[in-house]
């Protein structure tokens, strides 16, 4: 589905408009900063993720986040296919006395590069941001550095930072807990849960795992190969009893448990029905 630029218009009518997963066109991030310039008081949430408008839909929409009629609180580019390019756009709306107070950029390739760009701005002295989202963001413990600098300037007004699902290492980590319990800085909730080397991959192989199937619960007219194969035959496989088998769908479920956190896998298959999830 793709919203037409009139469309976009309409929604920036009330107080909290969510687009996301509405496949907006770059043309129309011209038309939603138009309507960010124009006097709109009641818009104070815009969700605007997973659409892939890139950097140069970013740079479109940063020219009507900066204007003084613009009274957004929270913007949400989740899932933006943005790179370390926007973030010195979105740098100078953090640093133009904006009403912005919650910036959410999670599974974005922002990397250290970006970081150090939007660091910048949350210490400028006009930067009134105090939740920053920067999950799945390929930062490493150089962007931790940065971080921890322009947090502890005067101006910051950081309250809450996601960083989970990136590779800080210990001495990121180090250094952005000492910022937590430094009584002069602001910051108060920092979040660095599943991190690790792996998270500095692009795109969604930060989540990559590896995937077995369960014998135990695999319907017997399905034949497993290696654990990593399925097969439906005509026949019944010779499987042993099991309380975790399926007796009626042709179903088989994989060892490792996907909850939790978050998880990426490939799947090949042929044939005319397949249900995977």
């Amino acid at each position: 589905m793709s919203l037409p630029p009139a469309g976009c218009s309409n929604t920036l009518r009330i107080p909290s408009s969510k687009l996301a997963d509405v496949g907006i066109p770059e043309e129309t991030c011209e038309t939603l900063a138009l309507a960010l310039q124009s006097e709109n008081p009641h818009l104070r949430e815009l969700d605007l993720s997973n659409n892939s408008i890139g950097d140069s839909g970013v740079e479109l929409l940063c020219a009507g986040l900066i204007s003084t009629n613009c009274f957004l609180e929270k913007l949400s580019l989740r899932w933006y296919n943005l790179t370390e390019m926007s973030c010195s756009h979105l740098a100078s709306v953090l640093s133009s006395h904006t009403h912005l107070t919650e910036l959410e950029l999670r599974d974005n390739d922002v990397k250290d590069s970006g970081l150090k760009l939007l660091c910048t701005g949350l210490q400028d002295p006009g930067c009134s941001l105090q939740r920053l989202g920067l999950s799945g963001c390929c930062v490493t413990e150089d962007g931790c550095f940065n971080l921890a600098t322009a947090l502890s300037s005067v101006h910051s007004q950081l309250r809450e930072l996601d960083l989970s699902y990136n590779h800080p290492g210990e001495s990121g980590v180090r250094q952005l807990s000492a910022v937590r319990d430094n009584p002069h800085c602001n910051l108060e909730k920092l979040s660095v849960d599943h991190c690790g080397e792996c998270r500095i991959k692009p795109g969604l192989k930060k989540y990559a795992c590896e995937i077995t199937l369960d014998p135990n619960t695999a319907h017997r007219t399905l034949s497993l190969s290696g654990n990593k194969k399925v097969t439906m035959t005509k026949g019944e496989q010779p499987y042993p009893d099991h309380p975790d088998r399926f007796e009626y769908y042709a179903e088989v479920l994989c060892r490792e448990p996907l909850s939790g956190a978050r998880f990426y896998w490939e799947t090949e298959w042929t044939g005319n029905v397949v249900y995977i999830g």
